[in-house]
């Protein structure tokens, strides 16, 4: 073998070794395993160079091979370049929104609240990958992270990912939690507005706290029987609030750090001591949630009174929950009044053994009756006959129809302050939701089709603070273009036939002359 044949091996062996080397590392094999490939093949690649380094040295002096490196390497500089810009602009870009009404655009409000943030805050959202919703989720918290640097956030297909949604307790697709400061807040909405007061709440100090009565037989958040309330509690401490019990009868007042008093199914009077304490919760802009059971004693009818409540003395009967399973003394209720707490509850709730909840029509206090049962069920005042097992309709006595088993009733506070136009700020109004029933939102009924979201959407709304924010969702204005039959004609041959013969006319007037010059 000559010596030039046998140091053009040399290099071609070092350049199959290299390239093996190459696949193998893509492959995954270890690269401590590799060393030997890439040190072998770049000898055998300097031993090539050295025994055709004349060769390889007049090639390079030569003026066509100078021309073909400085065009290598200005191709080489302009896709640094590019690199460089791109990697830049990833990091460092400006969004424009030219949509009439910027649709793409956050609110001056959420911007303003971005700029406060002080540390960290991550959005971890759980969506199909293949919904239409990830494209969504994607473009508006990209919006949020363009306005904060300390915002970040991760899609996460539960599907794919099930530990992650399990570590979560995700249980619903198109599910938000955001993070910071060891605290999370969970939204199941793709909207500006509730991510943005998600973010609110998760940046609080101190957690609110919501009480449940305690002293007269009512629900319990530590007992996990099918009649406790273990499970609300769960669902409250998981949207971020402080949950505790409150003994009245050994209290002088409501604790000052009351958010929300909940009192779920009392079976014994409460006092007039408690009943003054209450009250005066109520007028410091105290929220107060109240389930009053069926044929208990328990002086509530009377407290609610004045408030413009009318607790009936029955039991709804609805012969429909017989037909489709359910006992005729649980109710189904699907239909809600217009009200923030029922706006997007679009499932039926059950509410086992209710009574009716109306309003008195009292100009004094804003009572809306909230939730009703259908319009074959009506009120049975004869209970003593009821729990003989008769049950028969009175038109004298009962009401049949749809029946109010549900009411909210927003209270002037004495702490409200009055405007010129005598209109009054809602953050600093008391409210009270009553409901004729405690057992739909026990451990044996919460997950029953609606009661749970009736049941939180209840203290969400409850819950309000006065930095919470509105925001108004933008339409989708479409501007359709309009044409006249002469308009689509002309764009048609401008588009269609002038241009493409235009261009056809050129490319053959300049062959013509081409050929001309070379005749």
């Amino acid at each position: 073998m000559s010596r030039k044949k046998l140091f053009d091996t040399f290099g071609y062996v070092g350049l199959l070794l290299w390239i093996a080397s190459a696949l193998a590392y893509t492959m995954s094999f270890a690269l401590s395993r590799l060393w030997i490939g890439w040190l072998v093949g770049a000898s055998c690649i300097i031993a090539y160079v050295i025994g055709n380094f004349g060769m390889i040295r007049s090639y390079f002096l030569k003026r066509s091979t100078r021309y073909r490196t400085n065009a290598i390497l200005m191709v080489l500089l302009l896709f640094g370049i590019l690199v460089l810009v791109e990697a830049f602009s990833a990091k460092h870009y400006k969004r424009f929104d030219l949509t009439s009404n910027k649709r793409y655009t956050l609110t001056e409000q959420s911007i303003n609240i971005l700029k406060k943030i002080e540390g960290p805050v991550h959005v971890t959202a759980f969506l199909q990958e293949t919904s239409s919703g990830w494209e969504k989720a994607k473009d508006l918290l990209g919006q949020y992270a363009y306005h904060c640097k300390l915002f970040s956030f991760e899609l996460v297909d539960p599907d794919r990912c099930p530990g992650k949604a399990k570590h979560f307790k995700i249980t619903n697709y198109e599910t938000f939690v955001i993070e910071s400061n060891d605290r999370d807040e969970k939204v199941n909405d793709i909207s500006e507005e509730h991510l943005t007061n998600a973010i609110l709440r998760v940046m609080r100090e101190q957690k609110k706290t919501i009480y449940f009565l305690t002293g007269h037989g009512e629900r319990s958040i530590e007992d996990i029987s099918r009649e406790g309330y273990s499970a609300v509690r769960e669902e409250i401490e998981a949207q971020n609030y402080q949950v505790n019990n409150l003994l009245l009868m050994r209290s002088r007042q409501v604790p000052k750090d009351a958010g929300i008093i909940v009192i779920a199914g009392p079976d014994a009077e409460i006092l007039a001591e408690e009943e003054r304490m209450l009250n005066e919760f109520i007028q410091g802009a105290g929220n107060i949630i109240v389930l009053v059971d069926p044929e208990a004693r328990t002086g509530l009818p009377r407290f609610l009174k004045p408030y413009g409540v009318k607790v009936g003395n029955d039991i709804i009967i609805d012969k429909l929950s017989n037909v489709l399973g359910a006992d005729y003394l649980t109710p189904i209720v699907s239909k809600y009044a217009d009200h923030p707490i029922t706006q997007d509850l679009k499932t039926a709730s059950f509410f086992p053994l209710v009574r009716s909840i109306t309003s008195l029509d009292d100009k004094q206090n804003h009572v809306t009756e909230l939730a009703f049962t259908g319009e074959q069920s009506w009120t049975e005042s004869d209970l003593d006959g009821l729990n003989q097992g008769r049950v028969s309709f009175d038109p004298e006595e009962d009401i049949k129809g749809s029946v109010s088993i549900a009411v909210v009733c927003e209270v002037e506070s004495e702490t409200e302050e009055k405007t010129d136009n005598k209109k009054y700020d809602k953050a600093k109004r008391s409210s009270i939701v009553v409901f004729g029933d405690s057992d739909f939102a026990s451990n044996g009924y919460l997950n029953l089709s609606g009661n749970r979201d009736l049941f939180m959407n209840t203290l969400g709304w409850l819950s309000r603070e006065e930095n919470l924010i509105t925001i108004r969702p933008r339409s989708k204005k479409s501007a359709p273009v309009l044409l006249s039959s002469m308009e689509g004609k002309n764009i048609f041959w401008l588009s269609a036939v002038l241009l493409p013969s235009t261009i056809l006319l050129v490319g053959v007037v300049v062959l013509h002359y081409r050929r001309k010059v070379i005749k």
